[in-house]
């Protein structure tokens, strides 16, 4: 299984059922109405995509190399990361050596890249 956040990428998600679903383990059901895959949500903010789907979720049509972010809540501390407050705008830039963008994006910090995590940001259309 592949969790992805909700909100972040291109994928256009729709919930397709009226009324949470199941007995013992609760959820929504969502299919991308742009590449037609399916998934569930477990919990707030994020879908469970079935391993099937790994290739597929990575072209769908939506999906956009995201540029620029605006950043929402910054729940890090430290002098690098004073630029980041609430509703200021930010390039993406590419990771460090030896680190991914797996959990986030990486900005410029004052000084040094950091990075932001899902749910602290929001993108931003070109």
């Amino acid at each position: 299984m592949i969790t992805t956040e909700l909100t972040t990428g291109g994928h256009h998600w729709i919930k397709t059922n009226i009324v949470t679903q199941g007995k013992n383990k609760l959820h929504d059901s969502y299919r991308c109405e742009l590449c037609g895959i399916t998934g569930k949500s477990y919990a707030l903010g994020s879908i469970t995509v079935p391993e099937q789907y790994r290739n597929k979720l990575n072209r769908c049509p939506g999906l956009k190399p995201i540029k620029r972010i605006k950043v929402t809540v910054c729940r890090a501390v430290g002098p690098q990361f004073q630029n980041l407050t609430p509703g200021s705008v930010h390039d993406v830039i590419t990771p460090p050596a030896g680190e991914n963008s797996k959990n986030g994006v990486w900005v410029q910090g004052v000084g040094e890249p950091v990075k932001l995590l899902f749910g602290e940001f929001e993108h931003l259309k070109q």
